[in-house]
């Protein structure tokens, strides 16, 4: 599934993604090549784009993956019809489908990646985000635990414990649009789950994760939302589980807000400010208009503020 040329290198970030993402993803690798030497970058794609991502993403340190080779969207289709018609909301969450096939995908990856242990480094990046400052993401080749201060959907969390069988005595959000995995982690989220899942392993794994995500989801919730399971919250949680250690890194970012593009003097003034990445949710909707000076400011002031005063609250917390 993955060429051998691209295995020996330090970095390996991967994402799933529309065409639609295609911009996005040329301008985040653009700034991925200022900050690491060496990496590599997997894309799981649609097979009726995969021609279009070859043409538009043509560098040797760069494989597009047929999501069908880990699961076709009609077979997930069956699962998620299958778990959601016991529910009274299958209706309004069929729109969601596609949301709910990536998670899958997301987190088959990483298992696959993983079944061979010289893959040292693994990092789930958001399609729809752009790197501005260099990140460390691993310590002494452990990931580095990061929080958001902004987000905490509580419905992830409730998906959670039914999926792990408990959570850890202190948590914050993990959705910050990646995730830094190692082997180590990896492996032991996957003993974790054939250890407190009743559907054992008995097809392939993409087929048997959407199986137990989509269970644990219908399992958990009776009425209906519009996210009830994160990728990146189910990794984080289970690093804690595993690793013990509650101490999350707070970690500011800029989720544009502004209806337009960012121009470069924005993205330098986020830069400067030490934002670590830009996050263009429905980049198409965007592309080519321009953003609001103002709102651009605005939203900036607003965020530092919140993120200096719930930092505080957090190490509070935490010197306790």
């Amino acid at each position: 599934m993955f060429r051998n040329k691209l295995n020996n290198k330090k970095l390996n970030f991967f994402s799933t993604s529309l065409r639609k993402n295609i911009p996005v993803i040329k301008k985040n690798y653009e700034n991925l090549k200022k900050f690491y030497n060496n990496f590599n970058l997997y894309i799981i794609c649609p097979s009726k784009d995969l021609a279009e991502f070859k043409s538009e993403l043509n560098y040797s340190n760069i494989q597009i993956i047929n999501e069908n080779l880990f699961l076709t969207k009609k077979d997930f289709s069956k699962n998620f019809n299958k778990y959601f018609s016991k529910t009274n909301y299958l209706k309004k969450i069929r729109w969601r489908e596609g949301w709910y096939y990536q998670q899958v995908l997301k987190i088959s990856f990483a298992l696959f990646f993983f079944k061979k242990k010289n893959f040292k480094h693994l990092i789930q990046w958001e399609a729809d985000t752009i790197i501005l400052k260099k990140i460390e993401f691993f310590n002494n080749k452990k990931p580095i635990f990061y929080c958001t201060l902004f987000e905490k959907n509580v419905n992830y969390f409730t998906t959670l414990k039914q999926l792990y069988g408990k959570m850890p005595k202190y948590y914050m959000s993990f959705t910050f649009q990646f995730a830094a995995l190692n082997f180590y982690t990896v492996n032991n989220l996957y003993l974790r789950l054939i250890n407190n899942t009743q559907i054992r392993n008995e097809d392939t794994i993409p087929n048997w994760f959407s199986k137990i995500m989509l269970k644990s989801i219908i399992n958990t919730h009776k009425k209906y939302h519009l996210s009830l399971f994160s990728e990146q919250d189910f990794y984080g949680i289970g690093q804690l589980l595993t690793e013990n250690d509650y101490y999350q890194k707070p970690f500011i970012y800029f989720r544009n807000s502004t209806k337009g593009e960012l121009s470069s003097m924005e993205i330098k003034i986020l830069r400067i400010l030490n934002f670590y990445h830009l996050t263009y949710d429905n980049y198409d909707l965007i592309k080519n208009k321009k953003s609001s000076l103002i709102t651009f400011f605005y939203y900036i002031l607003k965020l530092i503020f919140l993120f200096q005063y719930r930092k505080l609250k957090y190490l509070f917390r935490e010197f306790f």
